[in-house]
């Protein structure tokens, strides 16, 4: 029998999606989880833990029988969507909603080569102002549109 060698970054991947997964439904957990029709605190979480284990055990088995060549590890697309994310969660506050938005996408959008400022601006105030316009004038979150 012929071996073959398990692409070890996606099964990282995949076990990191698995503890994610397993982190949400055990503390999940803790809450009331009520029914499907009165759902508690707790539902939620558990779910998509659970559901996140499902996907990694899926990940897993098919890196096992897959038969592709590894891809290989690129860092500025994980470091630019992991700035990203902990910019928005930063600025969203002190800010305001729209220049946080702007702010992240323009970060994400340095993830992809080449790079195009205009267009990431673009899309920034873009979905800004729909976040805006969903969140907190027709949900009601308290978020200000801009700093001032």
């Amino acid at each position: 029998m012929e071996s073959r060698e398990i692409n070890r970054a996606e099964t990282c991947a995949a076990l990191a999606v698995m503890a994610v997964g397993a982190f949400l439904a055990f503390e999940g957990s803790d809450y009331p989880m009520g029914s499907l029709r009165r759902m508690g605190a707790g539902f939620m979480p558990v779910a998509i833990g659970v559901i996140l284990m499902l996907f990694s055990v899926g990940l897993l088995f098919e890196n096992m029988f897959a038969e592709r060549e590894a891809l290989p590890l690129r860092l500025r697309p994980i470091l630019a969507v992991s700035a990203s994310i902990l910019f928005f969660a930063v600025t969203v506050r002190s800010a305001g909603l729209i220049p946080s938005t702007v702010g992240t996408i323009m970060l994400a959008a340095i993830a992809d080569a080449p790079f195009r400022p205009l267009r990431a601006a673009i899309t920034g105030v873009v979905i800004g102002v729909l976040g805006y316009l969903v969140f907190v004038s027709g949900l009601g979150l308290s978020l200000d549109p801009f700093w001032w």
